[in-house]
């Protein structure tokens, strides 16, 4: 007999009630704060977006995020101690997985749309059937174009699953209306709810990867979408901000990774310059001359791999920390001010930088080389240093 056991008879021989351990106790959620709205899209973004949130949480805030792929498998379960000594399991709950409901390759065809642009117009045209079939609801495998003919054989549901989560930024201070005692009263709230909207500010941050499939193709359609959703939500007042992970993070995982990678700088770059026109099969016209994003936000680690030729999992653990962490300060302090005021107001002694116009749209973040020091996190997003780490990016790429 243990030690706790002979304990526990001796006080009930005595008739004393033996006291069992509480569980600590577990807190189901946090109010979410206003400003900034969330979408990861693939499996690097919704590892860090859950990181992210644990963050907020540490801090004692919840932040809303919409996570978004074609692979079925979650990411793992976060579990954070809060300041008060509670406990929460932290998981990806507002999650739609796309894909998964039969060949792809043969739903095309029911959709002349589709059928035209993937097949008569060759987007598909060497890659084999092998590696499309069957592969739904467990990602892309490296090849964007996949998971962009996910996105449009399923852009009704996807549409829905982003214009509910968003929803959120026009009715999330709605909650008065109901307590309205006359039609009088509920409209005079109606308008002050509508002036309310339309003066709050919002940073809607995509992140995806850029070296792999969901994110890449995420990058290149899901940002006109959301614009156009915004759109008819009345929220004007927003700045749409995309993260793009890697390359060198993701060095090793597969054959494609830098290729992906300056592949979506380029079309992004090319977004940029002429916007998009694009039909969806549910009825949904794209026709914006307007570029993806206000700003893309660069996130790498170059160091990676530091040993042998793949990095391991243990080093993409510490990345998705990291640019977590990094994204974390980014949203709460000056940083993205600078990046603001800096493109916005070119001076005549940065003449090398200003020549280069994409550098007014990519920005470089680096939580390995800012840590968790404010002030050098805003000095790495300066402009100077941007265009250098940019230029930089693009020479390694093009070599």
């Amino acid at each position: 007999m243990s030690n706790g056991s002979v304990m526990r008879w001796e006080l009930k021989r005595r008739g004393v009630k033996p006291e069992t351990a509480k569980p600590a106790e577990r807190i189901k959620h946090l109010p979410a704060r206003r400003g900034v709205f969330l979408i990861a899209i693939g499996n690097s973004a919704e590892e860090v977006a859950l990181r992210l949130r644990a963050l907020a949480w540490k801090d004692g805030y919840d932040v809303p995020i919409l996570f978004l792929n074609n692979d079925i498998a979650a990411p793992n379960v976060i579990s954070v101690r809060l300041s008060n000594g509670q406990f929460a399991q932290l998981i990806a709950e507002d999650r739609f997985v796309i894909g998964g409901e039969g060949n792809a390759r043969d739903q095309i065809k029911d959709h002349p749309l589709l059928a035209e642009r993937y097949l008569r117009q060759g987007l598909l045209r060497g890659i084999s059937v092998f590696e499309t079939y069957p592969r739904g609801g467990h990602g892309g495998h490296s090849l964007p174009i996949i998971s962009a003919l996910d996105l449009d054989l399923h852009c009704a549901e996807v549409y829905a699953f982003l214009r509910k989560g968003l929803a959120w930024l026009r009715d999330g201070n709605s909650s008065d209306l109901v307590d309205a005692r006359s039609d009088i009263e509920r409209l005079i709230k109606q308008r002050t709810q509508m002036q309310r909207v339309a003066a709050e500010a919002w940073n809607v941050v995509i992140i995806g990867g850029g070296s792999g499939s969901c994110g890449n193709a995420g990058h290149q359609l899901l940002p006109y979408q959301v614009r156009e959703i915004l759109r008819e939500l009345g929220v004007g007042n927003y700045e749409l901000t995309g993260v793009v992970l890697g390359p060198r993070a993701f060095t090793g995982l597969t054959p494609n990774v830098t290729l992906n990678y300056y592949a979506l700088l380029q079309a992004l770059d090319f977004l940029a310059q002429h916007g998009q026109r694009r039909r969806y099969i549910n009825g949904l016209t794209i026709d914006a001359a307007t570029p993806p994003y206000n700003q893309v936000i660069l996130f790498d680690d170059p160091w990676l791999p530091r040993e042998g030729a793949t990095v391991s999992e243990r080093e993409l653990n510490v990345f998705f920390a990291r640019a977590a962490l990094s994204l974390h300060l980014w949203l709460n302090t000056q940083a993205n001010q600078v990046i603001a005021s800096r493109t916005a107001n070119p001076r005549a002694d940065r003449a090398d930088e200003n020549t280069d116009e994409r550098v007014r749209m990519f920005a470089t973040l680096n939580g390995a080389v800012a840590g968790a020091d404010k002030d050098g996190l805003i000095e790495i997003v300066a402009l100077k240093k941007q265009a250098q780490l940019f230029h930089a990016l693009l020479a390694r790429l093009e070599a």
